[in-house]
């Protein structure tokens, strides 16, 4: 059998509704063994696997250019950060959103980001939720805003939001004062150094949190207003590159799920 079929025909059959037990829900040889399958010969399966593949191999490719923009941000700012000649607190170039909603306030197709939304140390948020299953208030944010995850930071969670919606209560919101400066604060805030001191000033042993006022009294290099500004020209364009490349993928996934019963019944 074409290996590839193999993975989306185990991905076709759904195996976690299949698995018995409650603790630890596990598959047996015998679950397996008595699964129906389609009996699809070589050229079908080789025909099925290249379509789904190309699908995957393309959404591949544009997770690859996301980590390529997350690694060029973090290098082009240690480089200017190596030399800046002064520093800046992170209070000055952004500022708390403090905007909360009440549950029934909060459209149930509105787009929603959760700490599980937000993937440790990469700085684009491409993934989000909608907010049918909201039952607590939540923190309005806006596309451009910058999200901290304030529990437990080491995680490092820190991300720009690419659309509009709300936030869980664990995440701060924050807005830079000016948006030619945003870049310089997505990096200062996403940098070891600033979830290190999140980390060290958080309240709490099991399940610490940092608070704001922490983070915003922090200082950071300063590199001077223009090579900030060119900094953020330059975060920007990699910002919206990532951003048409998480879109262009959620429409692949879309086609590939569609795909997948037509070619594989």
């Amino acid at each position: 059998m074409n290996p590839r079929y193999v993975h989306y025909l185990l991905k076709r059959l759904d195996l976690n509704r299949y698995r018995i037990g409650s603790g630890q829900p596990l598959l047996t040889h015998a679950i397996l063994n008595g699964l129906p399958v389609p009996r699809l010969g070589r050229a079908e399966q080789d025909a099925a696997a290249s379509v789904l593949g190309a699908l995957d191999d393309k959404i591949e490719v544009n997770g690859r250019i996301a980590a390529a923009g997350d690694a060029l941000v973090r290098a082009r700012y240690d480089e200017a950060a190596a030399v800046a000649g002064a520093v800046i607190a992170i209070g000055e170039l952004g500022d708390l959103v403090r905007r909360g909603v009440p549950p029934q306030r909060i459209g149930r197709d509105e787009n929603y980001i959760a700490l599980e939304h937000m993937p440790k140390r990469h700085m684009w948020l491409s993934t989000w939720t909608d907010a049918s299953g909201v039952t607590s208030a939540k923190r309005r944010f806006a596309a451009g805003d910058v999200l901290f995850g304030k529990l437990r930071p080491a995680f490092h969670k820190v991300g720009l939001a690419f659309v509009d919606g709300v936030a869980s209560s664990d995440i701060l919101v924050v807005r830079a004062k000016d948006a030619d400066r945003r870049g310089w604060l997505l990096a200062a805030l996403a940098s070891d150094d600033v979830v290190a001191h999140a980390c060290a000033v958080s309240d709490g042993t099991r399940m610490p949190r940092a608070r704001w006022q922490d983070i915003a009294a922090f200082t950071v290099p300063w590199p001077g207003d223009g090579a900030a500004r060119a900094f953020g020209g330059f975060a920007a364009a990699l910002a919206r590159r990532v951003e048409a490349a998480a879109s262009e993928s959620a429409a692949l996934a879309k086609l590939r799920d569609a795909l997948l019963p037509e070619l594989i019944p």
